[in-house]
């Protein structure tokens, strides 16, 4: 699955790393970005609600019903193939998403261990064995699958070719259909499941993409008294998608949900203290909502907490408490927690300087489809730090980057490439030929030519 995410870029000193957290600015020829994970947001704009937005929305106790045998378990044989721009690695050809509680409370199950899978491409490997949308992966060759990225990291550290003997829950639908069932759910009254479906109809992932449709959904589900609905509508007021924009509602939205206990509230309100946007600047207060997310588990709000710490915003500079607030992050699965804790060691702030651990984590994180991770393993490989030197390593994870489309690798590719040894730009002249896309000379020269030839790679049609 392509780990997708919006960057910004922050001055730093070192070699051409990157580190995920908040916002943006870049330190000329560095070579190194400091970029984050987007806060969830409920998808790009699309038409906006003609109608005006509604009144204060108070909702209803949500009311939670017994699990319910929704569906049965099917073994699936999937032969994995070879994954794009690394044919040693395992690919499955699916999209997914975590299993929440609540879903897997819906669908019949007794916990939230698995896998969702929400797209299996047409003729991969998933697909051809059979799995398919609204399928949830409980184990892989009898081994229990606790998270999602569990899953990705079996995957990708499986040869092509390798059998795997899927376990997947499904959905016992008359016809089949999950979007079907789903519905079926909601106009039950299942609270969650309106929110769900809102969040599907504002992605376009398991169903049309539809603002609208989903800022109904997501005005059902807060009626009930869906808190995680509740900020999503929150959310949608914010920045006007599907429906007319009034930060003032979404902001009462989402500071209602927070007071309520909603961690992703208190995430999603923080950024928007912390940056100053719609809402007046107040660091100190995104640093207590961080605090209290953080606390009960939230991993994205650890990150963001470290970045607190680390860069002395809204608290006093302490790179051991960012350390900590990355590191729980990081052990939560969450790889842009990994990417930073690396940056950490790498730098040998709140911790001791040590290039091995660094790289253990950025290849945690890479294996999680992190491009962040990916390319501060490339640097590593390149300079020979915390692991043997290997430009064509480096080249290989380069085009990783590439692939995945992440802006800073195109920066650091088309601006500052000169900060690479030669060989290693000699490597990826050869990647790009072989790819189709350069036809220069391999000279580790990257002039106009190669450039374009970076560019389009990046913006090749898939």
């Amino acid at each position: 699955m392509r780990w997708r995410a919006l960057c910004w870029i922050l001055a730093a000193a070192g070699v051409a790393l990157a580190l995920v957290a908040p916002h943006a600015a870049r330190a000329a020829d560095t070579g190194i970005d400091i970029v984050r994970i987007p806060p969830k947001r409920v998808a790009e704009p699309s038409r906006p609600e003609q109608n005006a937005p509604p009144k204060a929305i108070e909702p209803k106790k949500e009311q939670v019903a017994p699990p319910q045998q929704l569906g049965r378990f099917h073994k699936l044989s999937v032969k994995l193939g070879a994954l794009s721009g690394d044919a040693q690695k395992g690919w499955l050809g699916v999209r997914m998403d975590p299993v929440e509680l609540p879903l897997a409370l819906s669908l019949g199950l007794v916990n939230a261990n698995g896998a969702l899978i929400v797209d299996a491409a047409p003729g991969g490997p998933a697909g051809e064995a059979g799995v398919r949308f609204g399928d949830i992966v409980v184990s892989a060759n009898g081994k229990q699958i606790a998270h999602m990225g569990e899953l990705r990291q079996l995957v990708s550290s499986s040869a092509p070719g390798t059998q795997l003997v899927l376990e997947v829950w499904r959905s016992t639908s008359d016809d089949g259909d999950f979007l079907s069932t789903l519905r079926r759910l909601a106009d039950g009254g299942n609270a969650y499941i309106m929110y769900r479906l809102g969040r599907m109809y504002a992605t376009g992932i398991g169903a049309p993409r539809d603002e609208a449709e989903a800022v109904r959904w997501y005005r059902k589900g807060t009626d009930a008294g869906n808190l995680s609905a509740m900020t999503a509508l929150g959310l949608a007021f914010m920045e006007g998608r599907g429906a007319s924009k009034d930060t003032q509602e979404g902001a009462r939205l989402l500071k209602a949900a927070s007071d309520k206990g909603n961690h992703d509230a208190m995430h999603a309100l923080g950024l928007y203290l912390r940056e100053g946007k719609q809402v007046a600047k107040d660091s100190l207060e995104a640093s207590r909502l961080f605090t209290l997310a953080a606390e009960g588990g939230h991993a994205a709000a650890m990150v963001e907490l470290g970045w607190m710490y680390d860069r002395g915003d809204g608290v006093q500079t302490d790179h051991v408490k960012a350390a900590h607030w990355y590191r729980k992050a990081a052990e939560l699965g969450n790889s842009a927690g990994m990417v930073n804790l690396g940056f950490l060691y790498a730098r040998g702030k709140g911790v001791e300087a040590n290039d091995a651990l660094a790289v253990s984590w950025y290849r945690k994180a890479a294996a999680d489809g992190n491009p962040a991770g990916i390319h501060n393993l490339a640097a590593m490989a390149d300079n020979g730090k915390g692991l043997d030197r290997d430009p064509e390593y480096a080249a290989t994870l380069m085009m990783q980057a590439l692939d995945l489309r992440y802006e800073f690798s195109r920066s650091q590719m088309t601006e500052n490439a000169n900060n690479w040894t030669r060989e290693f730009r000699r490597a990826l002249q050869r990647k790009l030929r072989d790819a189709g896309f350069y036809s220069g000379n391999i000279d580790g020269e990257f002039g106009a030519t190669t450039t374009a030839a970076v560019e389009a790679y990046m913006k090749r049609n898939r």
